[in-house]
């Protein structure tokens, strides 16, 4: 969770391999298993946006709750199910604010416009499944 103290400024993703010297000294590794060794592809045991459950625990299939992290998108691909329940309650929280189709939802002003308190809110929430 970010917010108007911690933006993430001092985070980073390192996709591919990994050696000892980009570990920032008291920082911790984390290893997950792709659903295959061509796809960035991650199983997500849950997914919540604030308190709002977006997924079930796994049971299905298993692309059914795969959540896509492309290092060339700013975003993580979830599936429809997940979409839907992710739009339902963005709309939810911002009504008239945000835009939403059938694949992605947007802000209808800038983010700077919109009041920070209400951005603190919003708590995406990915438990992966299936970490090393």
């Amino acid at each position: 969770k970010t917010d108007r103290t911690n933006n993430w400024k001092n985070q980073h993703v390192k996709f591919g391999g990994w050696d000892r010297v980009s570990i920032k000294e008291g920082t911790q590794l984390e290893l997950f298993r792709t659903l295959s060794p061509s796809s960035w592809a991650l199983e997500a045991g849950k997914v919540s946006l604030n308190n709002d459950l977006l997924s079930q625990e796994v049971g299905g299939p298993e692309e059914e709750y795969a959540i896509m992290i492309d290092p060339q998108y700013d975003y993580p691909r979830m599936p429809k199910v997940m979409f839907e329940r992710f739009k339902r309650t963005l709309l939810e929280l911002f009504d008239e604010r945000v835009f939403c189709n059938k694949s992605f939802c947007i802000f209808q002003n800038k983010c700077e416009e919109l009041d920070p308190d209400e951005l603190e809110e919003i708590n995406l929430r990915i438990e992966i499944k299936d970490q090393y």
